[in-house]
């Protein structure tokens, strides 16, 4: 039988990084060290009127499977942020990281509760080897007069990839929705590349939804440019890259 790691927390306090939040109570009631593979399901609640900024840095914890489950309340504001930037320094240095084939799945499901929430959710990644990202994201507007915004960015390398799928949903009493969704990735190398899959699901009929989603690579009249003002080729390139993940 698959074992499923299932924690809940409510968070007051800001900021907030979810190694101390969950890693730390597992710490307390766990003898043996978990596999990174096993799959874990987080449920946070941002309660009526805080305001919460969440860092999720996936080398650092080393999570491979992970749901979270965002429940925001009314008038809270939920600021939620992943990095998985592991390897980025080999590359913008020139050099060649140890080659990285390893699956990283995370389904964030972010539910506005409350009359006037709002959350903000990035997830900014840089992507070499083999490496694959997993993204399934949901916008759950239960409530009116809430607010949303998704936005994903990827630097992909040598052969690796991203598959996102990206729903925006809007029940029917959440008139006054605001939501939006956008999707950029730069591919470094012919063998990367990104798969981005937006969807609205809409049953109010007072909101403003909107979805993108790009694939390109880095802009050659940029990159003319910044080397026009002085700057050599690594160092034009490292620019537009912390620009991007920015």
């Amino acid at each position: 039988m698959t074992q499923i790691i299932k924690q809940s927390a409510t968070l007051r306090n800001s900021p907030v990084n979810l190694s101390w939040v969950f890693n730390d109570a597992l710490d307390a009631v766990q003898t043996e060290p978990v596999p990174a593979e096993t799959p874990r399901h987080f449920t946070v609640l941002i309660p009526d009127g805080a305001s919460i900024d969440v860092a999720d840095d996936l080398h650092e914890l080393g999570w491979l499977n992970t749901t979270l489950e965002l429940l925001v309340g009314a008038n809270a504001t939920l600021a939620y942020t992943l990095k998985a930037t592991h390897g980025i320094e080999h590359a913008l240095s020139g050099s060649k990281p140890v080659a990285d084939a390893t699956v990283l799945t995370r389904t964030i499901n972010v539910r506005l509760c409350g009359q006037g929430a709002r959350a903000t959710v990035r997830c900014l990644c840089f992507g070499f080897g083999k490496k694959t990202f997993k993204f399934k994201t949901l916008q759950d507007h239960q409530a009116p007069d809430a607010t949303s915004s998704l936005v994903i960015r990827t630097v992909l390398d040598d052969q690796s990839q991203l598959i996102c799928h990206n729903l925006i949903k809007v029940q029917k009493d959440a008139q006054r929705t605001d939501a939006e969704q956008e999707n950029k990735n730069i591919l470094l190398a012919r063998g990367a590349r990104a798969v981005s899959i937006p969807m609205l699901e809409i049953e109010a009929d007072d909101v403003r939804c909107q979805h993108g989603a790009a694939v390109s690579r880095l802009d050659n009249e940029h990159l003319f440019y910044l080397q026009s003002r002085g700057l050599d080729a690594q160092q034009t390139r490292q620019m537009l890259i912390e620009s991007f993940l920015s």
